[in-house]
């Protein structure tokens, strides 16, 4: 589904939230994850061509598509998102009666150059292959209202950065 038109009010929430979600980012980082957000909304996709396409910069298509893509390679912007995501949601999951956690991972069986990718024991084939792993958080507050936190990482990196041994 293709929004032709995001609602005056949907703006506002967009910007409120990208406002609390973007703390401690530069200005320009702070536009390009607003204008991330947005073209996704707008779009209903995540490749970089749609989300440029649906910023209408006044660019060509190929000059915005570069320059997300230039931010979105950034050094550890994924680190940083992922920590601004849980620093906004932390305040709402520790208000959840329940948490979820689920451990698992995206095999990737011919990838053998993709950025991140750690090896990962595939019990249900009884072998070793590429995989991005998962961390799913689901929290659910006393009202029923559900929070999910998604995040993906590269194994050796968390493993090293959190003293994991398994």
């Amino acid at each position: 589904m293709e929004l032709k038109e995001l609602s005056k009010r949907i703006q506002i929430k967009l910007h409120q939230f990208s406002e609390r979600f973007c703390l401690g980012f530069s200005r320009p980082e702070r536009k390009f994850l607003y204008q991330m957000l947005f073209g996704i909304l707008k779009g209903g996709k995540v490749q970089l061509n749609s989300i440029a396409r649906h910023l209408q910069e006044g660019l060509s298509l190929k000059k915005s598509t570069e320059r997300l893509g230039r931010h979105l390679g950034a050094p550890d912007m994924w680190r940083r998102v992922s920590e601004s995501t849980l620093e906004t949601q932390r305040y709402y999951l520790r208000q959840c009666k329940y948490v979820v956690i689920d451990l698992s991972d995206i095999q990737k069986r011919y990838a053998e150059q993709m950025s991140g990718l750690g090896m990962v024991y595939d019990g249900s084939e009884n072998k070793t292959g590429s995989d991005y792993w998962l961390c799913n958080v689901t929290g659910v507050d006393e009202s029923g209202s559900t929070i999910v936190v998604p995040g993906v990482w590269n194994y050796p990196e968390a493993r090293s950065r959190y003293g994991w041994s398994c």
